[in-house]
């Protein structure tokens, strides 16, 4: 859970720079708002389907088997999305040297 929570903490940051990096100043505003909504609803959804597959698979498991379904859901998309981050940033450095050069 502590590594969830770093990757997260870690994914969130790097979104919100590249999202809000490509805005011009009129438009910082409503980037900001429209950001924290979207980041509202993904932690709102993500809350759902982690106990969704909690109550699906309790049904066939015991309890510690239905968390740790649980718990690979969110190791795993967490991930996955630390990885899209990295690699949305990474394209975002390299366009911005080329800009430069």
């Amino acid at each position: 859970m502590l590594a969830a929570g770093v990757a997260m903490g870690l994914t969130i940051t790097a979104v919100m720079q590249l999202g809000m990096s490509g805005l011009t100043r009129t438009l910082a505003g409503t980037g900001a708002g429209a950001i924290h909504t979207m980041q509202q609803i993904c932690m709102a959804a993500s809350i759902a389907l982690s106990f969704a597959v909690y109550g699906q698979t309790l049904e066939t498991r015991s309890e510690l088997g239905a968390a740790s379904a649980m718990m690979w859901l969110q190791i795993g998309s967490t991930g996955t999305a630390a990885l899209l981050a990295l690699g949305l940033l990474g394209q975002h450095a390299i366009h911005r040297g080329k800009a430069k050069a």
